[in-house]
């Protein structure tokens, strides 16, 4: 009874658990890459930092066309290595009842050999492989994302199966390896919408009087185009010293492109506005009183 089970039923019982894992696993691959191109194309993309033309600009366009086909590569490989997946899979289970019968010497020795060369010789590709595989299907991120990645602010320009591109600010790429992206916390700021709480910082001396500061600040806030309509700006005081009053105003803009222009222009309204009404910023670090200073590290420094 059991040679005729491992003879007949368990090679027929395997084949059609396999067949139907693969008629599975391809309806779900396709659905979930349309899902995705779907998606993809109703994603608005915006730059980080609206910095205008460029000798070599990228437009949204052209970030979605890559985008599209990003996203097709990406999932034409899992379409062609998910059969041999299946396949690999299928022989493993039909060998293992007879493995029983080969020299324990041998059985050993092929495991090593297989460990060795998926452990050493292809392990970073494997990785990165995997890595891309993963990004595709679960999507942690994705082409023309804003985010912040080891201190870099930019958008995602490219997902491939071995690595990222992130193109910040001043249109440098930075290439980051699948496997890294996986273990790096990543700082999204349009995984579900593209709305940013913007804030700025700056001291002024302890003998100014705080409502006039902070009407002045709602003020400044308020006058902006670039803050969400209708959104009343927030200010706080958010340390006191012997020579320094801190203050905190933040205001939501509607993406991130407009929040760093946001921050921009009500640091100009905020200075011009002080100025007319005789009122000091202080910096905290030198004791004396100085042009607002920007203490808030969640945006690059431009440069000079």
């Amino acid at each position: 009874m059991q040679a005729l089970f491992l003879q007949y039923l368990y090679p027929i019982s395997v084949s059609f658990v396999a067949f139907l894992l693969y008629l599975i696993g391809n309806v779900w691959i396709s659905r979930k890459k349309n899902r995705r191109i779907t998606g993809f194309r109703r994603k608005e993309i915006s730059d980080p930092i609206g910095l205008g033309d460029t000798p070599d600009e990228i437009d949204d366009e052209k970030i979605q066309a890559l985008g599209i086909d990003s996203i097709k590569g990406r999932f034409l490989f899992i379409q062609r290595a998910y059969p041999i997946f299946i396949g690999c899979l299928w022989i493993t289970l039909l060998i293992t009842p007879y493995l029983s019968k080969l020299p324990a010497i041998y059985i050993s020795l092929i495991v090593a050999i297989v460990s060795l060369v998926l452990g050493v010789a292809i392990r970073p590709f494997v990785e990165n492989i995997m890595g891309g595989v993963v990004i595709s299907l679960f999507q942690p991120v994705r082409v023309g994302d804003t985010v912040r990645i080891d201190g870099h602010y930019g958008i995602i320009e490219q997902i491939n199966l071995t690595h990222c591109v992130l193109r910040v600010w001043d249109w440098k790429r930075f290439v980051i390896p699948n496997s890294k992206m996986m273990v790096k916390e990543i700082q999204n700021h349009t995984m579900h919408d593209e709305l940013i709480w913007t804030h700025i910082t700056f001291y002024v001396e302890p003998e100014c009087d705080l409502d006039i500061v902070e009407a002045l600040a709602r003020e400044a806030a308020f006058e902006s185009e670039f803050k969400v309509p209708g959104e009343q700006p927030t200010f706080w005081v958010t340390d006191m010293q012997k020579d320094s009053v801190q203050c905190w105003l933040a205001v939501w803009a509607p993406n991130p492109p407009d929040g760093w222009e946001l921050r921009c222009d009500v640091r100009k309204r905020l200075h011009k506005k002080f100025r007319q009404n005789k009122i000091a910023f202080q910096n905290f670090r030198h004791n004396s009183r100085q042009y607002p200073v920007d203490t808030e590290n969640t945006e690059p420094t431009l440069p000079i």
